[in-house]
Formats: structure tokens, sequence, C-alpha cells
């Protein structure tokens, strides 16, 4: 005789295989949830991929009109490109600053504009500078300038630091009863 038969009849095996179909479908629905997760984190880490600006060469002639491009920006972000001298490193005094080109990135996040190659009023090493006006992005890509004077670069002047008076003691003088 099996203890307690007459109270589960013969639903005694459809309930353990139920309860094993519990345990299979949970587990599968955990599966199905962190692969989930895994490919949602996937998508949300490629679409954070850091912003791009390309040339569509690093071989310049003066006269010559350069496109610059890029992706993955927000819309409407600004941006200026200049050619510079001694690789930007006395920032705009390096810098063909009359030819600099500025353009705003399209709804689609992507970057499309020209630059005229100007020599800079630096020799070369050359790079040509692309900053944000509206963020803190900067980046300098190297290029070749056909004609170009070239020298070795100069690090850039530092001025000295201004002389600065220190507070060495306070004497007060008034007393608590005129505060009151």
């Amino acid at each position: 005789m099996v203890p307690h038969a007459d109270r589960r009849g013969d639903r005694g095996p459809v309930r353990a295989v139920a309860g094993h179909r519990g345990l299979v479908r949970g587990a599968l629905s955990g599966v199905l949830l962190a692969a989930l997760l895994v490919l949602g984190f996937g998508a949300s880490a490629s679409a954070a991929a850091p912003p791009t600006v390309t040339l569509s060469s690093t071989s310049l002639t003066p006269g010559q009109a350069i496109m610059i491009g890029g992706s993955g920006w927000a819309p409407n972000t600004a941006f200026q490109a200049v050619l510079c001298g001694s690789n930007a490193n006395a920032g705009s005094n390096d810098c063909a600053v009359d030819a600099a080109s500025t353009f705003v990135a399209f709804g689609d996040g992507s970057l499309h504009g020209e630059l005229q190659v100007t020599l800079p009023p630096v020799p070369c090493p050359c790079v040509v500078a692309v900053s944000g006006t509206d963020n803190d992005y900067t980046d300098k890509i190297p290029v070749t300038v056909v004609g170009a004077q070239t020298a070795p670069v100069t690090p850039a002047p530092i001025d000295p630091p201004s002389r600065v008076s220190a507070v060495t003691s306070v004497r007060s003088v008034s007393s608590v009863g005129a505060i009151f």
C-alpha cells in the first residue's frame, strides 16, 4: 500500500513531471533573460562608440580643399577645423586661422565639412586641429603639406609664475562688544 495514494490518486507522477517542466521553464526563462540583457548591453556599448573625425587625405597641397567627415556626434554639434604647423603646440598662434572652417553635425550624427589648405604661419610638422566649439572635443590629425617648410618642434613657451604674496598674520581691531 502506498501512503497517501488516495489523496493524490493518479496525479502524483503528473505533478512530478509538471514540477520538472516548471523548473525547465524557469531555467529557460532565466537563460533567455540573461541573453537579452547581454545583447541589450552589447548593443548599447556599441552605440556608445566614440565619435570619429576623418580627413579625405593626409597629404595636402596648398590651395586644395579637403573634406572632413565623421560620425557618432550629437546633432547640431559645432566644430572648427584649421591647419596648424609645429603640431599646434602654441595653440592658434601656430594655425592658419584665416582659413579655418566651421561646420555642424547633421541630425544623423554625421559630419561633412571642407577645409581650404593654406600654409600655416610656422613650419611643419603639421596637423589639422579639429575642436568642438560647444564641447570639449579636440583632435590633432597629423598631415603632410607639400612644399611646406619643416623644423623641429619647440615646446610652447611657459609663462613664468607670477609673484604671489602670502598673508602671514592677521590682527583683530574690534572687540566682541563692538559686534553686538
